[in-house]
């Protein structure tokens, strides 16, 4: 498993790359919650929504950082969220 899961803001970036917010960010808290809660509401079973993005989640926070910055709050959710590495 990786080191770099769910990073919260205030803590050092130890792998340079590109990484998404856990709460905004595609497949994140947000957008499970919204599509589980929508496919409910419609009586579909919400597992094959599981890799759709929502429809105008175009605000969703990918970011590059460098090995030694220290991880921002997320412009979108602010210290909630919490920054992981995509590889």
């Amino acid at each position: 498993m990786s080191e770099a899961i769910n990073l919260e803001p205030g803590s050092i970036v130890a792998k340079t790359g590109n990484y998404k917010c856990e709460m905004c960010g595609p497949g994140g808290m947000i957008e499970n919650i919204s599509m589980k809660a929508a496919a409910k509401a419609a009586g579909v079973d919400s597992s094959q929504f599981r890799d759709l993005s929502l429809p105008g989640q175009g605000n969703a926070v990918k970011k590059f950082f460098t090995a030694g910055s220290t991880f921002p709050d997320c412009p979108n959710c602010g210290p909630a969220g919490g920054w992981t590495l995509i590889e």
